[in-house]
């Protein structure tokens, strides 16, 4: 099993949820079809690569952002940007979440 897992990786150069389907599809072809005991298949586990998210530079997020003409449209993407708001939560905002007198959204 080592071997095939292994040619998974190498040879074939399978993705990692590719090969956790092959594992899980193994286990359960051992415990269910052939009544024997899959825990070795437990301790096999294909981590993904954690991946760094691409951060815009300061220059490049004003670059981004003066490119916008639509004056709405710019204070919008400006306003979701200097608030860190994911999209859906900026799209949410509205002027009831503004709290003045505290300066605060």
């Amino acid at each position: 099993m080592r071997r095939y897992f292994l040619y998974l990786r190498e040879t074939r150069q399978l993705a990692p949820s590719s090969i956790n389907l092959a594992v899980h599809a193994l286990r359960f072809f051992l415990t269910h079809t052939l009544q024997r005991d899959g825990a070795v298949l437990e301790l096999l586990r294909v981590n993904k690569p954690r991946k760094l998210p691409v951060v815009l530079s300061t220059t490049e997020t004003r670059a981004l952002l003066s490119a916008i003409r639509h004056p709405v449209r710019r204070v919008a993407l400006t306003t979701i940007y200097a608030l860190g708001l994911r999209l859906g939560e900026g799209l949410a905002l509205g002027t009831g979440h503004i709290d003045a007198d505290r300066s605060l959204v």
